[in-house]
């Protein structure tokens, strides 16, 4: 802060100057560049957790679902975010009613490994993250039954 004095009137005046108003607006315009961009890193990571999360979730209920079958399979077919939600709510875990509620969607369902009556012995689920940008690290979650992991940035 800048003080003046005034010769001629014998009062003390204080102010700001223009340059220091400047220098102050660029900084905090600085500032929230800044926090705006951490904020969003930030929030992503948050959501890829709850995605790997929800995906721990679905893991679990899988092998739930597979040991109480007389032949130990996992499922042939999961077509839809509904076919997902019946299953793994009936096998212990607990999904929203909606993909948004849930915070992913379902991209694919593969079932492989069957031996020769039919029975698959593995399967890979993926599901994106709502609010991850498609190709950043995290933005999809891939489920088999050895691990949940974030799909890498492509």
């Amino acid at each position: 802060m800048m003080r003046r004095w005034d010769r001629q009137r014998k009062v003390h005046l204080e102010g700001f100057t223009l340059f220091e108003l400047l220098v102050v607006t660029v900084i905090l315009g600085i500032l929230a560049i800044v926090s705006t961009t951490m904020f969003s890193m930030f929030r992503g990571k948050s959501q890829t957790a709850a995605g790997i999360q929800s995906g721990q979730v679905i893991r679990t209920a899988l092998m739930t679902y597979a040991s109480e079958q007389p032949s130990g399979s996992y499922p042939a077919a999961i077509t839809t975010y509904d076919d997902l939600v019946a299953l793994i709510n009936n096998n212990g875990g607990k999904l929203p009613d909606s993909e948004q509620e849930a915070g992913f969607t379902l991209l694919s369902y593969v079932s492989n490994g069957a031996d020769s009556n039919g029975n698959y012995t593995h399967y890979t689920l993926r599901i994106g993250v709502i609010g991850v940008r498609v190709h950043q690290k995290g933005w999809c979650v891939v489920i088999t039954p050895a691990n949940v992991v974030p799909c890498p940035s492509s």
